[in-house]
């Protein structure tokens, strides 16, 4: 089933038939870093990652603003494909592999605290690895998602295309990603805030509330960084020659002007729908 990440060949006695690349495992799960800068650079940032997860619970929802709703909202869209075979790159603690309901299901993630917290939650193989060297076969997967993962790509083209390599034809890549915000965006997301606050007072009071106890969480936590390692907000044009230089067509883009009932966490998110 697995291929070495490194040069794509036969893996024999969890050693490539071809390369140096040695198949290792930590607490049970495969681990698909090699010895080039990109895999070196993911294994450095790891540990902050380890920490965070250690650190907080549930950060899929208390960090990243993705509650139930959007999970469920995500998930739909995947099921939509009727997929045999999903892979979920990013896939954290497991929250969205715990809802798509798929008869084979794969998480990878460079954390191995987010995968043992996974492997609690649902029946998917999970290993450990990125993704600009993924140890799966071409054409493997009928649908693959990324939430909240291109940001943080060490390489993003050589992420992408390789995304589209174990992408079957006609398959359905999965994208939340948030934006860089136009200037009239950031002016009508912001309108659309505040007169949703002063419609309704009740409302208004619990979002005082709860940013009351996000800044007292925050000093308690003071010690603990959320900033990521990696992150880098991209424009609409940048994600389109991405898109189009790595072999994918958008299907559908849903945003909350297009898609206002979407439980999506704010005007600057986009769910992408591509197609390879």
């Amino acid at each position: 089933m697995f291929i070495c990440p490194k040069c794509k060949s036969a893996i024999l006695n969890n050693r490539c038939t071809s390369c140096n690349f040695v198949l290792t495992f930590r607490n049970g799960i495969p681990v698909f870093f090699s010895d080039t800068d990109v895999s070196s650079r993911y294994e450095e940032i790891a540990s902050f990652y380890d920490n965070l997860y250690n650190s907080i619970e549930d950060t899929w929802n208390k960090v990243a603003s993705r509650g139930p709703e959007f999970t469920s909202f995500i998930s739909d869209i995947i099921i939509k494909n009727s997929p045999a075979r999903y892979l979920d790159i990013g896939c954290g603690e497991g929250q969205l592999l715990a809802v798509v309901d798929v008869k084979e299901k794969y998480g990878m993630d460079i954390s191995q605290k987010a995968l043992a917290v996974a492997a609690s939650k649902t029946h998917s193989i999970n290993i450990i690895g990125c993704a600009e060297e993924m140890p799966f076969p071409d054409n493997f997967f009928d649908t693959l998602s990324s939430i909240g993962v291109m940001t943080h790509f060490v390489d993003d083209v050589k992420a992408t295309k390789e995304i589209n390599r174990i992408l079957k034809f006609d398959g359905l890549y999965i994208l939340g990603i948030y934006i860089k915000p136009s200037r009239l965006l950031s002016y009508y997301s912001k309108l659309i805030k505040i007169l949703g606050q002063v419609s309704k007072p009740r409302v208004l009071f619990g979002l005082v509330n709860e940013k009351l106890k996000k800044i007292i969480v925050k000093e308690k936590k003071s010690s603990i960084s959320t900033k990521q390692p990696i992150e880098k907000i991209y424009s609409t044009k940048e994600l389109l020659t991405i898109f189009q230089k790595c072999g994918f067509t958008i299907v559908k883009e849903i945003t909350k002007l297009n898609k206002p009932a979407a439980p999506l966490p704010g005007y600057h998110f986009r769910v992408y729908i591509l197609k390879k």
